[in-house]
């Protein structure tokens, strides 16, 4: 009866340090998946998580919008005030983002300074027109210190997808086909396409 105590007390300590051991084994993993599927510059998902999470949408005929976004003259950020006003460019355009668009919808940093939405069941075409001139309205505003010669401008490419079996690759090339009207036309222009 003297041992049972020290017996007990002894159970217990062993069997907090494994649920230690095992709370921080799943802290690291998380951490470590969150790391691999965000980019580090804007927190928003990283190309490959990006597409992945796009392409379950599609197998479930999700309906939605998918646009990509250009900054507009992105390389005088870089090449007149340096590179570190280039990323605070990046990382205001992706908080920018969230403030526009809800936690449904997928926001990606494609690489370099282009980006992509998936816009989940938004397939009216004025409420795209408006959600866009909501977030090219809000980045007029902005005013970056380091650059405030210069204003944030996108080009956006958008194609409002409702038909069933889509593949991600074709809806991609829609989409930045319509980028490429967008930069046609100058600055700071959406175009809408369907599919």
């Amino acid at each position: 009866m003297f041992y049972f105590p020290v017996y007990m007390a002894y159970i217990i300590g062993t069997t907090i340090f494994v649920l230690m051991e095992k709370v921080s084994g799943v802290e690291n993993y998380l951490l470590a998946r969150t790391e691999a599927e965000h980019d580090n510059l804007t927190e928003l998902y990283n190309r490959a998580s990006g597409e992945a999470k796009i392409n379950q949408l599609l197998r479930q005929n999700v309906p939605g919008t998918f646009a990509i976004l250009d900054i507009d003259d992105f390389k005088m950020f870089n090449d007149n005030y340096g590179h570190q006003t280039g990323d605070e460019v990046l990382r205001v355009l992706s908080d920018v983002m969230h403030s526009v668009f809800r936690s449904s919808d997928i926001l990606w940093r494609l690489g370099g300074d282009e980006f992509a939405i998936y816009a989940v069941d938004m397939t009216d075409p004025e409420i795209c027109k408006q959600r866009f001139a909501k977030l090219m309205q809000k980045l007029d505003k902005i005013d970056i210190p380091q650059a405030s010669t210069l204003h944030i401008s996108i080009s956006v490419g958008c194609t409002i997808c409702t038909s069933k079996q889509l593949e991600f690759s074709g809806l991609y090339k829609s989409s930045d086909d319509a980028l490429y009207e967008s930069k046609k036309y100058g600055k700071g222009q959406l175009t809408i396409k369907y599919l």
